[in-house]
């Protein structure tokens, strides 16, 4: 080779075209990558399980949500209805489960990505084989990015509380309302950002060694340059989940109504395979979006993934 700038990727073209890529480019390019092997094994063998799992999960929040009124509206000295400890150490166990399948989920969508990226060919279950690697640097990752996202979602939460309770006033303040506002506001875009550093981390988690907090410095590194990018593929992926997520669970709700016919069972069938395939072109997309960060510094990111993954271990 005569240098980086001719580094030719296992896509079909040079170094220089990968860091050139753009919003739409890049969301192009990674559907086309994701009809390639062992990436289609891998939506049906563990993203559609997966997301099938949330479904679940989903549907039992929804069908049975006055144990949750009971513990959220809980007066001092009134008697708790039964079951709500129980129904806590079920929610807590389904966070934990969530977050285990999560992060074996993106650690074989990313590696498998990564390994077509770079050329390579491995089979579904060479790649099974090499994820147990992976799994303890994204979980703690996972844990490190859940932090910051509960504070946030519980300042948000109580943001928006004392929203409401102002504006149910005959002649609410504007300037409490302005500032309630501002801070939601505010809330809303540090979640953003920390969302999109915790996409990037997980590749670092991936394709580097560092993870966890290291993870997420390494990623704040990557992004300097290249945030108007990582914000365009953030809002195109949103659209499209924010619209299936309300497709699906309206059918979810209208089949626990009206109880379920063939055609809600059709739908919500097309929808989950949908939104397993959405999952994973979420992974690649941003494991795109790090080759083509590394591509634009000249960095080299093309070490092998297996010794990568082999020292995690």
């Amino acid at each position: 080779m005569s240098g980086k700038i001719d580094f030719h990727s296992g896509l079909g073209f040079f170094r220089h075209r990968v860091g050139q890529w753009n919003v739409f480019t890049l969301i192009r390019d990674a559907v086309k990558l994701s009809f390639r092997s062992p990436l289609p094994s891998i939506q049906f063998s563990l993203l559609l399980p997966h997301t099938i799992l949330f479904f679940y999960l989903a549907q039992s929040n929804i069908s049975s949500p006055s144990a949750w009124n009971a513990f959220l509206f809980h007066q001092p000295g009134q008697v708790q209805a039964p079951g709500v400890s129980s129904l806590l150490g079920t929610r807590l166990l389904q966070a934990i489960l969530s977050l285990i399948s999560s992060s074996l989920v993106i650690g074989a969508v990313l590696y498998a990505a990564g390994s077509i990226y770079q050329g390579k060919k491995l089979t579904f279950f060479e790649v099974i084989k090499l994820v147990p690697g992976l799994w303890r640097g994204l979980l703690v990752t996972s844990l490190v990015y859940l932090v910051p996202t509960l504070l946030l979602s519980f300042r948000f939460g109580l943001t928006t509380s004392v929203f409401f309770y102002v504006t149910s006033f005959a002649n609410p303040p504007v300037p409490v309302i302005l500032a309630v506002l501002v801070l939601a506001i505010v809330s809303w875009t540090i979640g953003c950002i920390i969302a999109i550093m915790f996409s990037v981390a997980n590749c670092v988690v991936c394709f580097e060694k560092e993870y966890g907090v290291a993870a997420f410095k390494r990623a704040r590194k990557i992004l300097h340059s290249k945030w108007g990018t990582a914000v365009g593929i953030s809002i195109l992926l949103f659209v499209a989940e924010t619209l299936l997520k309300v497709v699906l669970f309206k059918g979810l709700k209208e089949s626990l109504v009206h109880g379920f016919e063939w055609q809600h069972l059709l739908s919500t069938t097309f929808c989950l395979i949908f939104r397993s395939y959405l999952l994973g072109l979420k992974c690649i997309s941003w494991a795109l979006f790090y080759f083509s960060c590394m591509a634009d510094s000249a960095e080299d990111s093309t070490h092998s993934l297996k010794e990568s993954t082999a020292s995690m271990i």
